[in-house]
């Protein structure tokens, strides 16, 4: 079971939620929108080749 699928159950589009929020606090913090970028991506990755997502 895909950790996405079992929050969903619990609290629907908790994931996206907490992820846009997390992304906002790093731009208001001034980190590089290339920076914030590359580690979505690497960690979309992570978690997709770990089955997390």
């Amino acid at each position: 079971m895909k950790v996405q699928d079992f929050i969903d159950k619990i609290l629907p589009s908790l994931l996206p939620l907490l992820f846009t929020l997390g992304m906002y606090k790093l731009i208001r913090k001034g980190v590089n929108i290339n920076w914030i970028l590359l580690g979505t991506v690497a960690f979309g990755l992570l978690a997709s080749a770990l089955g997390l997502l």
